[in-house]
């Protein structure tokens, strides 16, 4: 029996590409596809997918609000969240949410198809570049030197705490 998958993304381009990637694949079958989060939500309710491979940022409702939603009433399904983003603070959203991967838009067909097939055998699936991002954020926010804002951003605060204006 194959494994359904729902694909949902707002740029018809990537629908299209992971389409035909998926397609190659054997035990796997696209059940759907949705060009945003809330037709997401309702296909993933109507479907029932094994797998829904979830693009991040979208109009309306976002990928991660997606996610929290659909797992809210399906606990047991899997999610893997496609991005643009290398941002440490989406990739630990995307953690929070219950994610079971998350792939870069500049992934490979074959990573791609690898972490369909992990999911799908119960393994988290993060692409390298991702577990990098967590690991160097990690890092930075050990160092005591660390700050999310640069050295500008806080002469601008300490200026602003002193009561002057631009």
């Amino acid at each position: 029996m194959a494994h359904s998958i729902l694909v949902v993304d707002d740029h018809q381009l990537v629908l299209d590409g992971l389409v035909s990637i998926i397609n190659e694949l054997d035990d796997f079958e696209i059940i759907a596809t949705a060009g945003n989060g809330k037709e997401g939500l309702r296909l993933a309710e109507m479907f029932r997918p094994s797998i829904i491979l979830m693009d991040i940022d979208m109009p309306g409702i976002d990928g991660i609000s997606a996610t929290t939603e659909v797992l809210k009433s399906r606990p047991q399904m899997k999610v893997v969240i496609l991005s643009m983003h290398l941002n440490s603070l989406k990739i630990q959203e995307a953690v929070a949410a219950n994610v079971k991967g998350y792939l870069l838009k500049t992934s490979s067909d074959t990573e791609v198809a690898e972490a369909i097939e992990s999911v799908m055998q119960g393994n988290d699936y993060f692409s390298k570049e991702a577990q990098a991002e967590l690991i160097d954020s990690y890092r930075r926010k050990e160092d005591p030197n660390y700050s999310e804002l640069t050295h500008r951003e806080i002469e601008i605060l300490k200026l602003v705490c002193e009561e002057l204006n631009s």
